[in-house]
């Protein structure tokens, strides 16, 4: 009886374990197109709001056996990723460890607030961590993935590699030819997950339905960012799909200007490139031309 007991807690430790792990889908994807035959277990599935979930014993049992931990950093896991690495015993993860790797160390970051205070809300002072819906950003993150990748003597192949930095350049030129329709169009965002993406392709923000960040919007606020929106002609709000939509369909109400909950980070079987180009066909199908 103890053996077998014994047999099946190491299958279930095995199916736990893997070279990689990572917090969010996107680097998976990226370990993955860059060796396929690297194992790598991630963490969160894509739907879930990276800032807010439990410190699971599977997480833990899932990073102890980890030569490598990749992270999206600027203090978007800090809930719950330091409590993990802290109890899975793994000294090669711990912060400063061989394998501890921060995919944003070479993003080229926005919001950096130099003097913080908690009076500004919900804001990350080393900078906006929703960088992963970045092209751009994210062409720097294989490059560092890749660095990390050879710290701890993973291979990957420099072809595939170059190959996939190619197919970002290539989507990213697909990209500006689709958003050309509305190149001109102004959008206002629920929250700042999308201020990477409207840097990129210089699209034309002109505010946010929150006041104050992380902070639900007053009712006052909210008539009066509507007044503003229908003054400035705004063509589409920008959500993610952790946005609160009662908030967001009362600013339709009061304004009839419509609104987009757009998938942060890609489902874990899904392509990240696939799923950026679905985020960008929906938001010019919803566009007021």
């Amino acid at each position: 009886m103890y053996t077998k007991l014994a047999l099946l807690i190491f299958i279930f430790m095995s199916k736990l374990s893997a070279s990689v792990v990572t917090t969010l889908p996107e680097f998976a994807w990226i370990v993955h197109n860059l060796n396929p035959d690297t194992k790598v277990i991630n963490l969160l599935q894509g739907n879930e709001d990276p800032h807010f979930v439990d410190a699971s014993p599977s997480f833990v049992f899932k990073v102890a056996k980890a030569k490598l931990l990749i992270k999206n950093g600027m203090q978007l896991e800090m809930g719950w990723l330091p409590v993990v690495t802290q109890q899975s015993g793994n000294e090669a993860v711990q912060l400063g460890g061989k394998g501890h790797c921060d995919a944003s160390q070479n993003v080229n970051k926005v919001g950096v607030i130099a003097n913080y205070d908690r009076s500004m809300g919900d804001v990350h002072p080393v900078g906006n961590p929703h960088y992963t819906l970045s092209l751009v950003e994210m062409k720097s993150v294989i490059k560092t993935i890749a660095k990390c990748m050879e710290r701890v003597g993973l291979e990957y192949s420099k072809d595939k590699y170059t190959e996939l930095l190619a197919k970002f350049d290539a989507q990213i030129a697909n990209v500006k030819k689709l958003l050309k329709p509305i190149k001109m169009k102004k959008f206002m965002v629920y929250h700042t997950e999308f201020n990477y993406f409207l840097r990129d392709f210089d699209l034309i923000s002109v505010g946010s339905l929150e006041e104050v960040p992380g902070v639900l919007p007053s009712a006052v606020y909210l008539a009066k960012t509507a007044k503003k929106a229908m003054d400035e002609k705004v063509s589409l709000v920008l959500a993610s799909n952790v946005s609160p939509e009662r908030y967001l369909n009362k600013f339709k109400d009061i304004s009839s200007i419509n609104y987009v909950k757009a998938q942060m980070h890609p489902l874990s079987s899904d392509d990240y490139l696939k799923h950026y180009e679905n985020f960008i066909n929906e938001l010019v199908d919803n566009v007021s031309l």
